[in-house]
């Protein structure tokens, strides 16, 4: 195969039956491949188990047995006095006289046969061939001239316009980028939040870039901008829509999820800021790194060993959908199992989208690799989800009594697995699903805010025996819809069309808010349409979580019902430089049960609790440390936000009717170790 020399003439052995019997008796052996091995034989005959359709097996006029091939033809057995062998008596395409009888004629099929120990493997991949080096080429750097090669962009699927991941050797690539840089100016003052109406009305397009840094390109709409939107917590994908080089702006097609502006050091996810820009020639000055230009339709690629070889392009996102919903039924009992998928595309986000809480991911969209809409009682078993620009497994709108188990899901771009519900309003139907025994790590490679699991208005699911690791955010999320998207009096991607208005009360809606008090007014109305409660996160284990984000956690809950419960997790060796705990409930939530797990080797704070009438109970929280970090200034601040903290309660004189804070005692500790 390699069109080497061979050490010797390839060997081969065939002898009817009664010669190869012999020569086992006479040799003492007790196995054909003995024989094989003493005659030093090259070419063997091998073969994958057949279990296609029945094969013929008959007796003929003469009483002689006929067998069936599965390529068509059959052989009867002639018997001698020392030996029977087969004959062939069936020619299928003896009267076949044009190639058109040769098409249609049932030649075998690969799905007809068992292969042990080989794994299905699913991928997109389409070739990318006629690589030669880069000349002529505006923007490429002087230092990368001859080390860049071309391609042709091969022909896409219809309807897809652009790529926005690159393989080699089934490797994902690096997209070229910038170094990172700051916007000009700081975030606008009037677009912070609880009121929403600032944010609405803030410029969410514009990029004011530093000076010198753009360049007219012909193809802007090629180039995202990848930044952190003011927050520590979000990412986007921006795309241009047009540069001015010589004003420094660049203004993107899409809105980000909060203004983009100057933030301090410590919020940096991209090295050197928090912006920066993908895809263009300008930024090919790494080994590895690629670029695409639609306009020119060429791929450009900084190779590591001269010519390329065995790259390719992904031509689909989505690989398998188990859709119900699309016609109003369901699909019941379909079963995945011991399959492997990857290389899938990044999913671009389009102004029609709907994000959940931040934008961490997108309602009812087809972003990851296996998606179940419309489906119960099905099973993703004993898998494989990786080395892909987009998400694992989600289970979208109605889907109850569904078992993602038992799968390594690593190295994708997006969410690891995502329970994905209707929005907020009176149908609960995404319920009742299992997450089990399965090893999640490295996702979120391209949204650095994706999470391992994430559970969006879904109520009485089982997340158990979970391993989840090197995540650049959380590991596991619990989160509804926050109180100020059912204020918004426009569009807004961010979670607004998700809320189902009919279903709730109009007062509960469109309300002024201005004052904290107020704004827990509003969430008492609004909160008995959440659907994520009684959820059940029990005996996962997680560490070395948030590794590239500043504000998150292991697990972390949001705006959900009532009803859920923390138990028995071990939490460990969070070391991330950000502002990050074991275990925190934010924003508007009661009701939730903390108890037995175990948080220890942690920077920042163990468990934290916010709003009132959740429950801290039986844990044990050890070796909490400071966060450490430097701010633009050049100062370094620390941060100790607790073993077990309460934050935005209320005080006693302030309380709503009915609610009650109570602190019990702990055990006694040595010094610096918690409380058990």
């Amino acid at each position: 195969m390699q069109r080497l020399k061979p050490d010797r003439i390839p060997a081969a052995f065939e002898a009817v039956g009664t010669v190869t019997s012999r020569l086992l008796r006479e040799y003492g052996m007790t196995d054909y491949d003995q024989l094989l091995e003493k005659y030093e034989i090259d070419i063997v005959c091998a073969g994958p188990r057949y279990i296609g359709p029945e094969l013929v097996s008959r007796t003929d006029e003469q009483n002689r047995q006929v067998k069936g091939s599965f390529w068509g033809y059959e052989q009867t057995i002639h018997v001698t006095a020392l030996d029977s062998y087969p004959v062939t008596s069936y020619y299928p395409l003896s009267g076949v006289e044009t190639v058109e009888e040769v098409d249609r004629y049932a030649w075998p099929d690969p799905d007809w046969f068992d292969y042990p120990g080989e794994t299905p493997v699913f991928s997109s991949d389409i070739p990318v061939t006629g690589w030669t080096v880069a000349r002529e080429v505006p923007g490429l750097p002087k230092s990368s001239r001859g080390k860049v090669y071309e391609a042709p962009l091969p022909k896409l699927p219809i309807g897809k316009e652009r790529l926005y991941t690159l393989y080699a050797n089934r490797k994902r690539l690096t997209r070229a980028h910038s170094k990172g840089f700051e916007p000009r100016y700081p975030i606008p003052a009037n677009a912070d939040l609880p009121d929403i109406s600032g944010l609405l009305c803030s410029d969410r397009r514009t990029l004011f870039c530093p000076p010198g840094f753009l360049r007219s390109w012909e193809n802007p709409e090629d180039i995202e901008a990848f930044v952190e939107p003011g927050v520590g917590y979000v990412t986007n994908y921006l795309p241009l829509r047009r540069v001015d080089a010589d004003a420094g702006t660049a203004e993107t097609s899409i809105p980000s999820t909060y203004p983009v502006g100057r933030v301090d050091k410590h919020l940096f996810a991209m090295g050197s800021g928090s912006c920066r820009l993908e895809n263009a020639v300008d930024f090919l000055t790494e080994p590895g790194s690629w670029a695409v230009d639609t306009l020119r339709g060429r791929i450009y690629y900084y190779s590591m060993d001269g010519i390329p070889e065995h790259v390719t392009v992904p031509a689909l996102t989505e690989y398998y959908r188990v859709d119900g919903q699309e016609r109003g039924e369901l699909v019941k009992g379909i079963v995945f199992e011991g399959l492997t998928f990857t290389r899938a595309d990044r999913d671009a986000v389009t102004q029609d989208d709907i994000g959940l809480q931040h934008d961490w991911d997108l309602w009812d969209k087809g972003n990851a690799m296996v998606r179940f809409r419309g489906a119960e009682d099905c099973t993703l078993r004993g898998c494989r989800l990786c080395e892909s620009g987009s998400g694992g497994v989600r289970l979208d709108l109605h889907c109850q009594s569904n078992r993602v188990e038992n799968n390594l899901i690593d190295h994708v771009g997006g969410t690891g697995v995502l329970l994905c519900g209707f929005g907020p309003g009176r149908v609960n139907e995404n319920r009742c699903n299992r997450i089990l025994n399965s090893h999640i790590h490295h996702c979120g490679e391209l949204y650095y805010h994706a999470s391992g699991i994430m559970v969006w208005q879904s109520s009485e699911n089982l997340i158990k025996h979970n391993r989840l690791h090197h995540l650049p955010y959380d590991s596991i999320v619990l989160s509804g819809v926050r109180p100020y998207c059912f204020n918004a009096k426009e569009p807004n991607r961010e979670m607004e069309g998700t809320i189902r208005r009919s279903e709730i009360p109009p007062e509960s809606q469109l309300c002024a808010i201005h004052t904290t008090q107020e704004l827990h007014a509003q969430w008492r109305k609004i909160a008995p349409f959440y659907q994520t409660r009684n959820n059940i996160v029990e005996e996962n284990e997680m560490f070395l979580t948030m590794q590239r984000m500043f504000d998150g956690n292991a697990i972390y809950l949001s705006d959900v019902g009532g009803g859920n419960l923390i138990r028995r997790n071990f939490i460990h060796h969070l070391n991330g430089i950000g502002m990050q705990q074991g275990i925190r409930t934010d924003a508007f939530l009661k009701d939730t049960m903390i108890t037995e797990n175990i948080v220890y080797n942690v920077t920042g704070g163990g468990i934290n609790t916010k709003y009132y009438e959740n429950h801290v109970v039986n844990n044990i929280v050890a070796d909490v440390r400071d966060i450490v970090y430097e701010n633009s200034q050049g100062e370094e601040k620390r941060m100790f936000i607790g073993y077990i903290s309460l934050l935005d309660v209320y005080e006693r004189e302030k309380m709503p009717p009915n609610a009650c804070l109570r602190v019990a005692p702990c055990l006694p500790a040595e010094p610096g170790r918690g409380c058990a």
